[in-house]
């Protein structure tokens, strides 16, 4: 998904593999399973991701761009 390198913030909040690759799925929960300080910190950093993107948080930053973008408009006669 096209968002998605944007949402992992470069890789902080998780690991991306390419798709339909199960060797790259298994080496990347192989080399997690084995990095535990930084499995925990990709969760934290994940979760703390996670609420910039949450329902409330979306709706709130698209409704405020309407309304900028609707308040640079000019009135029409």
């Amino acid at each position: 998904v096209g968002g998605l390198p944007e949402v992992l913030d470069g890789g902080a909040a998780g690991v991306l593999v390419p798709p339909g690759d199960p060797g790259a799925l298994a080496g990347a929960i192989q080399e997690l399973a084995g990095a535990a300080d930084r499995t925990s910190r990709m969760i934290r950093a994940g979760r703390r991701r996670a609420e910039q993107y949450d329902e409330r948080t979306m709706i709130d930053r698209i409704d405020a761009l309407y309304r900028g973008l609707l308040a640079t408009q000019e009135p029409v006669s």
